[in-house]
Formats: C-alpha cells, structure tokens, sequence
C-alpha cells in the first residue's frame, strides 16, 4: 500500500540523517512547549541559538512566570516576532495561574493557552506527551500535496479539517513521534518549497509531483478530494514547473549508499 511505503520509507531515511535540537533532547513538557512557540514561523537554526539561552534563564514555568516582559523580548530579539514575548508571558501566567504550573496534558486545555492553536497543542501532546495526534502546517501540506496530490481549497490549508484528517490517516499506529519529526525535517532537507531534491528523494518512486515531471497544481483540482486521493484516484495536475536541483545533502548520499546494500536496513514495520 503506498501510505505504508511512504511511512516506512520516510522512517528509514529519518533512522540515518536525525537532527540534534535542545528541544529534541528533552521530556520536559515546559520546555517544549517554549520551543513550539519560538520555532512558530521561525527557522529552527535561528531558534537553536536562542532557545538555550532561554531555558538557562527561564529554566521552568515560574522563573517565566516571574520575569519582566522586557527581558523576555531582550532574550529573544533575534528571532524577530517580538509578539511571542508578551505570548510566553501570558502562556506562563495562564499556566501557573489556572493549571497549578503543569503544562496542560488535554488538547483544548491547550488551546485555551493564548496564541496556541492547533499545530503548537499538537506537537506539545506528541513531542512531550507522546499521543498519536498528527501535525500538519505548510511544510506538512507541501509534502502530502506533492507525494499524493492532496489540495486544500482553502485560503489557510493549515487549517482545513480535511488535511487534519488526512494527516490522521496518515498517521502510524507507532514510531508516531519520529514519523512526525521525519516529516518536518523531510520537508525541511528534501521536499523543500523551493529547489526540492527529487534526485536523492527516498519518496521519488512513489511522488506523484515526481512521476508527473515536477509539475504541480498550487490548488488542486477542485474535483477531487483528500478521500479522493486516500481511495487513489487519479488526479489531473497543471504545469508548474520544478525548479533545478543544485545541492545533493551528505546525509541523503549516506542514506542511498546504504540502500544499495540491500536487507542491510530494517527497521520495525509501520502499523495501521
């Protein structure tokens, strides 16, 4: 089944090429949900220098609690968005104030947290709880969009309850938590929004963006649906074209050299 190859591939390629963050190291709940929130439309080496300064200073919900809003936007300047500073003041005071200083374990607990919505109460429950929920943003989207065609007409595909569900459909019985890191960095190493490396992709045999040439419907075929895609019918694409591929990943030349050896690779199959 394609979606079983996709998972499998996907955790294959994430097994040898992982990225080391802060955030990642960590089950500390406070502490993700601080990353969550800065990563938020940030790129994450931007973040990387910044976040370990903010856990030095801020190591747990009261020390954020407790501090002046300007030292929180002085922390974090560099990462530009200076509304997150008063978003973290206000997430710690919520916290602290209605839930006795634990990062809320329920999704709309999570929600009610002020400027946290469904992606950021997502990762926290994945990445530090471990629930089998989905994540889904533009990075997601763009994935799943160019691998099966799926299309959102909406203005904001993030959030579209259809890619909600087919992202939950998507969604492994386990390895849930690496399958969701694997998409990111997926999407941020291969499947990128400009110049994808389709050549070393371990998905390019499954890649209807790849079979078709590197063409690509920016809405989609109003026709179909994301049920559509997930019964696997075929779907008619436009003539946007790929852009050249310029740069080859290290990590991607290792991972191929290691598929040429085959059975050399095993890793627990993906369940549904």
């Amino acid at each position: 089944m394609k979606f079983v190859k996709f998972s499998n591939r996907l955790l294959i390629w994430h097994f040898h090429i992982k990225k080391k963050f802060g955030w990642r190291e960590t089950k500390d709940p406070y502490k993700i949900l601080i990353s969550e929130i800065l990563l938020h439309k940030t790129d994450s080496k931007k973040v990387e220098k910044v976040y370990p300064k903010f856990i030095d200073k801020f190591p747990t919900i009261y020390h954020l609690y407790q501090a002046e809003p300007e030292e929180i936007d002085d922390l974090i300047k560099d990462i530009d968005l200076f509304y997150r500073g008063q978003r973290l003041k206000k997430n710690a005071e919520q916290i602290v104030n209605q839930f006795k200083g634990n990062i809320p374990t329920r999704k709309e607990d999570l929600m009610s947290l002020y400027g946290v919505g469904e992606y950021i109460s997502n990762a926290v429950l994945c990445f530090a709880f471990k629930k089998r929920v989905p994540i889904v943003d533009t990075n997601v989207i763009r994935v799943y969009g160019r691998v099966f065609n799926v299309k959102s007409q909406k203005s904001r595909p993030h959030t579209d309850k259809k890619m909600w569900d087919f992202a939950e459909k998507m969604l492994p019985k386990e390895n849930y938590v690496d399958y969701n890191y694997a998409l990111l960095d997926f999407a941020s190493d291969i499947c990128r929004a400009k110049n994808p490396l389709c050549e070393i992709c371990p998905l390019k045999s499954i890649c209807v963006y790849r079979k078709e040439g590197g063409y690509e419907s920016p809405v989609g075929n109003k026709a179909d649906s994301v049920d559509d895609i997930a019964r696997g019918k075929k779907v008619a694409l436009s003539s946007l074209k790929m852009h050249d591929l310029r740069v080859i990943t290290v990590a991607s030349m290792i991972f191929y050299a290691k598929c040429e050896m085959k059975g050399k690779i095993q890793i627990k199959a993906v369940k549904r």
